[in-house]
């Protein structure tokens, strides 16, 4: 089930599938629970975020489960499952813009790499590079970021899921910074076909890479790409985003080629009018820091700001 819902994008109801698997199972969070155990529950919990956007929705019961199961004696007995749990508390709390307290969980799971002679190392050095990355970033530490994330991108690793997302992070943060030809460079190495990608690393990393891409194609101002990549990504997706929630991705784009058509219209009224009504979150505390990225750019070009400072602007709010 989980391979499906991450990989081909099947949509389910998870919150439901959670209460089944507890029920079913009579599972309770408490100290009796293994670590294994807990790792398969949290997996359902952070694909639902994952798919919804909705990371401070499952915060509190990750945190929570987690602490309960430290006060076993024994921690160090399933160390992979443990290091999992505390990279996916380090990544929700950076998706939910605690940085501080992200890289505390990311300290600790250096740690837990170091046990029984650094046994997982070589198999979560990946990860925790991406999530400490990314905190760096995010953190105004930009060029500390992309120095460490490319000592690990042109390497090769068993990781590929992981691998990719430090490749596409690396574009992400070069598109932040307006080094938009290293971005190019950068996107030009992803030649494999969308539904390769989807197997090998899921249907998010997709989204996320064709909208970063079409608004590269807009910054070069290449016409015959934007538009043709665009109308696939319609064609592809538009059915799928819709079904899991995020038709505001889709309204994204219609602006973004709105701009691209006549970009004196963004400062119009009407324009930001829309645009604000559109994208007003009941708190924006509440939403996910890539939603929060794209949005900066075409934010960025109402308020003529430069798009990092716009996004740190944003994510403080």
């Amino acid at each position: 089930m989980l391979n499906d819902v991450t990989y081909e994008g099947t949509v389910i109801d998870f919150e439901l599938e959670l209460e089944h698997l507890l029920k079913a199972h009579h599972i309770e969070i408490n100290t009796s629970l293994s670590f294994k155990s807990l790792y398969q529950i949290l997996a359902i919990a952070n694909i639902s975020a994952l798919v919804t956007k909705k990371y401070y929705s499952i915060e509190s019961f990750v945190m929570k489960s987690y602490d309960i199961l430290k006060q076993k004696k024994e921690t160090d007995k399933q160390l992979f499952y443990q290091i999992e749990i505390v990279y996916i508390i380090a990544n929700t709390l950076f998706r939910n813009k605690k940085f501080e307290a992200s890289t505390r969980y990311i300290k600790e799971m250096e740690q837990l790499m170091q046990l029984k002679k650094r046994a997982y190392y070589k198999s979560f050095i990946l990860k925790k590079t991406l999530v400490k990355a990314l905190n760096l970033n995010y953190s105004n530490k930009q060029d500390d970021a992309i120095i460490l994330i490319e000592s690990f991108t042109n390497k090769k690793h068993e990781d590929t899921e992981t691998l990719l997302d430090l490749q596409l992070t690396c574009f992400m943060f070069y598109f932040q910074k307006g080094d938009f030809l290293k971005s190019k460079s950068i996107s030009s190495k992803f030649y494999h076909t969308d539904q390769w990608y989807k197997e090998k690393v899921g249907m998010d990393w997709v989204i996320k890479k064709n909208v970063a891409e079409l608004l590269l194609y807009i910054e070069l101002q290449e016409d015959d790409l934007f538009y043709s990549r665009l109308k696939s990504f319609r064609r592809r997706y538009s059915s799928y985003l819709n079904q899991i929630g995020q038709s505001r991705i889709l309204t994204f784009i219609k602006f973004a080629e709105l701009y691209y058509i006549k970009p004196e219209n963004i400062n119009t009224t009407e324009f930001l009018n829309k645009l604000e009504l559109t994208f007003e979150w009941t708190t924006i505390n509440k939403e996910d820091i890539f939603i929060i990225s794209f949005y900066a750019w075409l934010k960025s070009k109402a308020d003529k700001e430069n798009v990092f400072q716009t996004t740190l602007r944003l994510i403080k709010m």
